[in-house]
């Protein structure tokens, strides 16, 4: 927009003698027209600012639908000495001790202590480093979480009805999976369990449908050292008394198995 000519009061028209009421008719209408034309020409003024008019700006709210430049630099006060800012290296935000998110010029976003929710309601998947490290939650009470547990270590965490039902974890070395309540492992084909070294601390907790236990069950079957009960004797397939040829020529008596024990180990 040109620079505006404003109208100035200062002078007096020059056809004017200052005599007589017909002279002073004539000043009440350049007045008249002086300020008709201050008004039209503050009108324009106002209607069509730019940077010629406008070289700083004070305001509490500024609404525009598109702003332009080829550098803004833009910084708001936080608290305990935050701040967001764009300039020419992108945006920042800073709670005061550190960059919280940064957005280069490249596009590409780096954030450092956010939460990031899929939405503010459930189900939700969400990311916060202050409680868990991520979970899928259906609602408040029943979720899936990876957290670090009181090791320090991760754990795969499963809540329902807002209580710890169960977790997969990894304690000094080791993969632990524990059931608060029931475990159930449950499969349409076989369960294959191939350790290098399989410990039982109880077999009295391996329980059929009946509640009976295998610790029991090998206990009254099984004494290490014991002798089993005597077997009755048998003819093994061979009528017992069936005189049988040796390799000289001679002849046994077949006289069967007697009944016999054996030793448990």
């Amino acid at each position: 927009m040109a620079n505006v000519q404003l109208p100035s009061f200062n002078t007096t028209p020059t056809d004017i003698d200052n005599s007589g009421m017909s002279e002073l008719k004539k000043i009440v209408k350049y007045l008249l027209n002086s300020t008709v034309q201050l008004t039209e020409e503050l009108t324009y003024l106002l209607n069509n600012l730019d940077t010629r008019n406008v070289n700083e700006l004070n305001a509490d709210i500024i609404n525009a639908g598109t702003i332009n430049a080829a550098l803004v630099k833009i910084q708001t006060a936080l608290m305990n000495g935050g701040f967001i800012s764009i300039d020419d290296q992108g945006m920042k935000i800073n709670d005061g001790t550190r960059d919280t998110m940064k957005v280069g010029l490249d596009g590409k976003p780096i954030m450092t202590g956010a939460e990031i929710r899929s939405k503010a309601g459930y189900p939700a998947v969400v990311m916060d480093p202050d409680g868990d490290l991520f979970g899928a939650l259906k609602d408040q009470s029943n979720s899936i979480a990876i957290e670090a547990d009181y090791a320090g270590a991760p754990r795969l965490r499963f809540d329902s009805g807002g209580q710890l039902k169960g977790s997969l974890n990894t304690i000094l070395g080791g993969l632990t999976i524990d059931g608060i309540g029931t475990l159930w492992i449950n499969s349409t084909g076989s369960i294959m369990l191939s350790p290098s070294t399989a410990v039982i601390v109880d077999w009295r907790k391996f329980k059929n449908s009946d509640g009976r236990n295998l610790g029991d069950a090998l206990l009254i079957y099984a004494t290490l050292g014991a002798q089993t009960d005597p077997s009755p004797t048998f003819n093994g397939g061979i009528p017992i008394g069936t005189q049988l040829v040796k390799a000289d020529g001679g002849t046994v008596t077949w006289t069967g198995i007697p009944a016999h024990t054996h030793t448990q180990t």
